[in-house]
């Protein structure tokens, strides 16, 4: 039996033995939903967010209260506001790196002044490959949404991946139907055969 193994086209699992999968790939672009197909379009990351609690805090609170905050939230990273406006994050790389590492008092040491204030954000309108490709290319890990200047949300590269997971199995169940379903009128020409 042939082992599976990663196509080169575009990350597709595909069993070797399988050409006629290979040629449909070829054409397949990932971004793509198939808009034809039940209308179909990839979500939009503002659509995920737009249910989910935001767990923001101020500036003014202290490292250790944050962390606590974080924990009973069971959240990795937390937006940081001042009069509603977004003004940083405060993840755990922060507590390690900013205070840890540096032996401050978490609890006398303010978010404010260790929190990550070079923010990378999503727009409500994006997807979430274009979310993926930013937080790859800022190597971080959590991602606050916006839409204009309002903080609508947040997000976790594990959020994101599972959205990934999602779309790619949507995909794949397109791309299996489309390969085993026989096209209107074909069957005819097979019958007496």
């Amino acid at each position: 039996m042939a082992a599976m193994q990663e196509s080169s086209l575009r990350g597709i699992l595909y069993h070797p033995n399988l050409r006629h999968i290979r040629k449909v790939l070829k054409f397949f672009d990932p971004s793509d939903t198939f808009p034809w197909k039940e209308g179909r379009r990839m979500r939009l990351i503002g659509e995920f967010v737009q249910d989910r609690p935001i767990h923001a805090v101020r500036r003014e609170l202290t490292v250790a209260e944050a962390a606590r905050f974080m924990a009973e939230k069971k959240v990795g990273a937390v937006p940081v506001t001042k009069e509603n406006r977004l003004v940083g994050i405060f993840s755990e790389r922060d507590v390690i790196t900013r205070v840890i590492a540096l032996g401050r008092d978490p609890s006398k040491t303010v978010i404010g002044d260790v929190m990550t204030t070079r923010i990378v954000v999503a727009e409500a309108d994006e997807n979430h490959v274009s979310c993926l490709l930013k937080m790859q290319k800022a190597h971080c890990r959590h991602l606050p949404v916006v839409s204009g200047d309002q903080l609508i949300g947040m997000v976790s590269l594990r959020d994101l991946l599972m959205v990934d997971i999602d779309e790619k199995e949507r995909n794949l169940e397109y791309l299996e139907s489309y390969i085993y379903t026989i096209p209107p009128g074909t069957a005819k020409k097979y019958q007496g055969h």
